[in-house]
């Protein structure tokens, strides 16, 4: 137990308490204490010899000149450990009518009940006390639990009359009236003054009456009174080159925040972004007067990147684009210094993914710069996004008959070697460490178009390299195992 005892003037030096009966003054169980105007204190206080139910605990206190306070009481109902079903339920309304003699609650036994229960509530509409106990196997009944509940009358009224006022309550019917139509629900909206306020917060208050001539509670809403007007918030985008910029179009506002997905990005009336999907760009606008917020969803189109998901076919790459906000309309090409090479196809597969289909010579090998273009949108652009593979010259393996660079390199489980053979021709592959210490080969036949698979997942981290040759020549390549 904690307990908080002040004196005025005198010092408090002992502290004693007692159960249900007074033995006298000085006579209860002590309590130690430390001496002080004022005591703040817990203590364990023991309910040894004391009976289950309800007891009644006494504190006092004495000051230096031995004079004993009056008793603090403190209502403690004493439980034993052992736990019981409950095997019955009542309820009353405002008095007690008696252990046992209030309406009996249909439950089920058990040690717990968790029920719903119909409450007749046979009184007179206003505030009432509706009170709930229960009883255990040995008929011991519970202290009440008590809950307020407004009860209102069953009959609907027509509202025929309303007022508000601000602040401070003039009294039922000496408010501001309010012109309505008799209904008996109102949905509308009303004239309100502001006449006369002063600048700051203030508390609007409504309230109606229905032709019974009775008034309902009031509703209380918040308002500001302001010099001007609150800030309102509103903003438009617009696409520029590969950036989205927003600029503030409300009105009022002083100050400004905008999140894209909840993150601050800037404070000013003018931002540029350059969200990656859809984000959600919102704005608070502020001002002495209040706050606003407006919210949209965004998104940037983008090419994020571009990936081969095949290898050269005679002389055919088709590339996987991946980025935000590609149309169905959208054409693909690649541009190196004044060369440029379109598509051969494009498959619109979403909002986020392209295939594309190149088709090209000898002459074009190496990096290229990729654009995505649709309709009068700005061009999407990723600088050197796509490598068209390297491939041996026609005279080392024969006429019209070529081996592609090892893709991809680095690799961690399969390397490719990309072929086209015109002829039929036995290939042979070494495979050797940096040292120069031969770890593999093999021999295949090939013939016309396509990849050969070589295994590197059992090889350690490094570089390697592989010979390739036949009959009309041979090249090495270098490989990385990561």
């Amino acid at each position: 137990m904690c307990f908080v005892f002040k004196t005025q003037a005198q010092t408090v030096t002992q502290a004693e308490y007692f159960w249900d009966t007074d033995p006298g003054v000085g006579n209860a169980n002590a309590i130690v204490i430390t001496e002080g105007e004022s005591i703040t204190d817990s203590e364990d206080i023991s309910v040894n010899g004391l009976d289950e139910g309800l007891h009644t605990l006494f504190v006092r206190v004495k000051d230096e000149n031995e004079a004993w306070s009056h008793y603090f009481d403190i209502l403690v109902s004493v439980q034993g450990t052992e736990i019981f079903e409950i095997t019955k339920a009542e309820y009353f309304w405002d008095t007690d009518p008696g252990v046992g003699n209030g309406a009996a609650i249909a439950i089920t036994a058990g040690l717990s009940i968790a029920a719903q229960v119909s409450i007749s509530a046979d009184v007179d509409a206003g505030i009432h006390h509706l009170h709930f106990r229960v009883c255990d196997e040995r008929n011991v009944w519970s202290l009440y639990k008590r809950i307020m509940v407004i009860v209102e009358e069953n009959t609907i009224r027509e509202i025929v009359s309303m007022e508000y006022f601000w602040d401070t309550d003039p009294g039922v019917g000496n408010a501001q009236t309010v012109d309505i139509d008799d209904a008996i629900l109102f949905d509308g909206s009303v004239e309100i003054s502001t006449a006369g306020l002063s600048l700051g917060d203030h508390i609007l208050h409504i309230r109606v009456k229905d032709e019974s001539g009775k008034w309902s509670h009031y509703k209380r809403v918040p308002f500001g009174v302001c010099e001007t007007f609150g800030a309102l918030a509103d903003f438009e985008t617009v696409v520029e080159g590969t950036n989205l910029v927003a600029t503030y179009t409300g009105e009022y506002a002083e100050s400004y925040q905008w999140t894209l997905d909840d993150v601050v990005v800037s404070n000013e009336n003018q931002n540029t972004l350059t969200p990656i999907g859809e984000q959600e760009l919102c704005l608070i606008a502020t001002n002495s007067c209040g706050s606003d917020t407006m919210c949209a969803v965004v998104a940037l189109a983008q090419l994020i990147s571009i990936d081969p998901i095949s290898l050269p076919n005679n002389l055919t790459q088709i590339a996987q684009l991946t980025g935000v906000g590609f149309t169905p309309d959208a054409t693909v090409h690649i541009e190196k210094g004044t060369e440029t090479i379109a598509a051969a196809s494009v498959t619109f597969n979403s909002s986020t993914s392209l295939t594309a289909t190149f088709s090209f010579d000898m002459e074009t090998i190496g990096l290229w710069d990729v654009y995505v273009n649709q309709g009068t949108a700005t061009q999407l652009s990723l600088p050197e996004g796509l490598e068209l593979t390297t491939w041996i010259g026609i005279g080392e393996f024969g006429k019209g008959n070529m081996i592609g660079e090892p893709f991809p390199i680095p690799a961690s489980g399969q390397v490719y070697l990309p072929f086209h053979f015109e002829t039929t021709q036995e290939l042979r592959w070494n495979l050797y460490d940096i040292t120069g210490k031969k770890l593999e080969q093999k021999i295949w036949q090939a013939a016309g178009s396509g990849s050969h698979e070589i295994s590197i997942e059992h090889l350690a981290d490094g570089t390697y390299y592989l010979e390739v040759s036949g009959d009309h020549g041979s090249r090495i390549f270098r490989l990385v195992k990561n």
